[in-house]
């Protein structure tokens, strides 16, 4: 059986005729911020050598923190 390598483009990195931007890591921590809904920050690093900061909830509006 062929093994096979998937990479994942970075969520709101793509753009239609551009090279897509693959994530190659991710950050050593989940840092929770302290407000209300307790949101995680992430970091996620590019095949392109930069960082991508993204913030997780759960079943919440980003918009409200």
């Amino acid at each position: 059986m062929a093994s096979h390598k998937y990479k994942s483009t970075i969520p709101g990195t793509y753009a239609p005729g551009s090279r897509n931007v693959k994530i190659s890591g991710f950050g050593n921590e989940l840092i929770i911020l302290q407000s209300k809904q307790r949101p995680r920050k992430l970091t996620v690093y590019g095949d392109d050598q930069k960082e991508y900061n993204f913030l997780l909830k759960g079943r919440e509006d980003l918009r409200l923190d």
